[in-house]
């Protein structure tokens, strides 16, 4: 008696030319079997290797992003650093007005007072 996958397969001996036809059948099955292991096994190899390859691109998917955020922010503090002073610029150029005019204001007040000043 033969057990392969929990069956009891009897195996005819018969003269050593001749070949029972039911060895035959089994090592056919056992073939078949041994096949299909192998296909499962590559079958299961390939969806790993898929698995692997979808995994690394989705890295770098996420690098590139990562990456282009980093650019977006860093042109952003460029820009953000670069109007930074025109708008000092501008709230300087304004306070010196207002100093101007309060300088002209207070020269053109003494001018007028001392015109008075010495006519009377």
């Amino acid at each position: 008696m033969k057990k392969n996958k929990g069956f009891n397969f009897e195996v005819a001996s018969q003269s050593a030319g001749e070949d029972n036809p039911l060895n035959s059948v089994l090592r056919q099955t056992l073939a078949a079997g041994t096949l299909n292991q192998q296909l499962q096994q590559v079958q299961s190899q390939l969806q790993a290797q898929a698995q692997q390859k979808q995994q690394q691109q989705q890295q770098q998917q996420q690098q590139q992003q990562q990456q282009q955020q980093q650019q977006q922010q860093q042109q952003q503090q460029q820009q953000q650093q670069q109007q930074m002073p025109l708008t000092l610029n501008a709230a300087n150029l304004a306070a010196l007005n207002q100093m101007a005019r309060n300088q002209l204001n207070a020269n053109s007040q003494r001018e007028f007072t001392g015109i008075t000043c010495s006519h009377v």
